[in-house]
């Protein structure tokens, strides 16, 4: 039960993150009903990646609906010429199997077991799989992104130095303490390693935190002296506003004078 809804998990994440990749990637044409033509992309690719997974059980059919659903959703809802559009709904599925092969691989020869074991087993060795390779296509799809500027927030050098890290510290804990489980033999040097890797998760966090908080305060900063800049643009506007007055004063008295000199 545990590893059926893991693999549905596993599913929904990998859906959405395809649906993702190619709606930021390329921009829907039209920006009227944005959450619901991206949750009818998720929708439909889900049911072609649950109805190829569990139900007709062919990896090719489910591989060939998801794709034609990604290229028809791409055709008539995104911007881009139709050749790259395919292109990179080709390549999304490509990366996936990328990630899958190796780390099924790494996977096997840690526990043991056969490639085609692992694709079919129901239990923990299966979840670790699922967890990482996800894990894996969520960092490819965001670093994809990243590198073609289509998300509208960006992470500076130090940052994405920061998130690998604390990705990579992440798994590599994980690794260990599936290492723990499969062999009690090695459990004291593993121990000692996820020991060191939590501290130095630790210690990247706090970095992290402190440079968040240099942010905020610079953030803090730029805000005071916006308001002190919008009050002193203010204070300008109104003092160009009474000179304006003083001068249409100085404008009519002098025509008072000039008309009183003229009757004397």
């Amino acid at each position: 039960m545990i590893c059926t809804i893991a693999e549905i998990i596993a599913v929904l994440a990998e859906s959405y993150l395809a649906a993702h990749l190619l709606v930021k990637y390329f921009g829907l044409k039209e920006e009227n009903l944005y959450r619901l033509k991206q949750m009818s992309f998720f929708f439909f690719l889900t049911v072609s990646d649950l109805l190829g997974t569990f139900w007709i059980k062919n990896e090719t059919f489910m591989v060939i609906s998801c794709l034609a659903t990604e290229i028809v959703f791409a055709v008539i809802f995104l911007n881009g010429n139709y050749f790259e559009k395919i292109f990179l709904s080709i390549t999304s599925y490509i990366l996936v199997y990328a990630i899958n092969f190796p780390t099924l691989a790494l996977i096997s020869v840690i526990s043991n077991s056969e490639i085609s074991e692992l694709t079919v087993s129901q239990n923990i060795t299966r979840i670790v799989c699922l967890f990482i390779t996800k894990l894996l296509y969520f960092a490819a799809v965001q670093l994809i992104l990243w590198g073609r500027k289509k998300e509208k927030h960006y992470f500076n050098l130090n940052e994405w130095i920061i998130i690998i890290s604390v990705f990579l510290m992440t798994l590599l804990i994980g690794l260990a303490m599936y290492l723990i489980m499969l062999n009690e033999k090695i459990s004291d040097y593993v121990y000692l390693a996820s020991t060191i890797l939590l501290s130095s998760l630790d210690v990247i966090i706090f970095i992290f935190m402190k440079k968040m908080n240099i942010s905020s305060q610079k953030e803090r900063e730029k805000e005071l002296l916006q308001i002190q800049l919008a009050q002193q643009q203010n204070e300008m506007r109104q003092l160009e506003h009474q000179y304006q007055e003083i001068c249409v004063l100085r404008h009519d008295f002098k025509n008072s004078i000039d008309c009183i000199a003229r009757m004397i």
